[in-house]
């Protein structure tokens, strides 16, 4: 904890502002689910805690943008800053989703998830200011980990609403309640079929990033391909997902062992 503390007080305010606003968007989302049962006209933690993630968020994209800025190059080329870039790609998908399905019943769950990214952040923290190396200064180079950690926050995710499927099958997304109520083809989604639709998006991004590494490696390396072990688990990974969601189709596989091999 000392630890932690030390390396939490080295950062600069913006970033603390964004811990302590997702500790506290948590917070809100936790209380406008327990209010959901005790009291459900008192709507104030319901209208809040949704703002207070966005501007967790906010916060936390300014210190990405600043350090890019510091630091000459994109912030991303360590574990720390990739773990922080994983932090907003998930905070990101979740507003979308939670902007088209008001789903502010698995926030403080997402919440949890980002401060435990930011907390693992925290302590490896490092102050690595060295340009990209020459292999990594191609035009691919952004797109392909972007698209990536998008496939990244999404997968998370999923795992989530998988994850909760486990002790809450009955739990439904009401889709009338988001945006995306005029156009919703049906009422409610379970978790599992949260799951499924979130995994479907995150696998497209993955195989955009799949692709876009390997048309990087032929600029970089003159081949399409290394089998490095980076790009051997990359592979594996995909092959993983591909089957989760080819197995799905089966009658069997649906409920919980999707959601289990989710969390596989």
């Amino acid at each position: 904890m000392e630890l932690f503390w030390i390396h939490f007080t080295h950062h600069s305010w913006i970033f603390q502002v964004s811990f302590v606003l997702y500790l506290l968007a948590g917070l809100g989302f936790l209380l406008s689910l327990l209010l959901d049962y005790m009291r459900p006209s008192f709507r104030l933690f319901h209208f809040l805690s949704g703002k207070v993630f966005f501007f967790a968020f906010a916060f936390l994209l300014s210190w990405f943008v600043l350090r890019w800025i510091e630091v000459d190059r994109p912030p991303i080329r360590t574990l720390y800053e990739s773990l922080v870039l994983w932090c907003l790609t998930v905070s990101l998908l979740f507003l979308l989703l939670h902007f088209l399905y008001n789903l502010r019943s698995v926030g403080a769950f997402v919440s949890l998830a980002c401060l435990v990214i930011l907390s693992y952040a925290i302590l490896h923290r490092d102050v690595d200011s060295e340009k990209l190396p020459p292999a990594l200064l191609s035009p691919w180079f952004i797109p392909h980990v972007t698209c990536y950690f998008v496939a990244y926050g999404g997968y998370l995710l999923a795992t989530l609403f998988a994850l909760l499927y486990l002790f809450f099958p009955q739990w439904r997304i009401r889709k009338e309640a988001g945006w995306a109520s005029p156009y919703a083809k049906q009422v409610q989604w379970s978790l599992e079929e949260m799951a499924y639709e979130t995994v479907k998006f995150s696998f497209i991004a993955g195989t955009l990033a799949l692709g876009l590494g390997c048309i990087w490696a032929k600029f970089a390396w003159s081949t399409w391909w290394g089998w490095d072990p980076k790009e051997n688990w990359a592979f594996i990974t995909w092959l993983t997902y591909l089957a989760c969601l080819h197995l799905r189709y089966l009658p069997h596989f649906k409920g919980k062992p999707f959601a289990i091999s989710l969390l596989f």
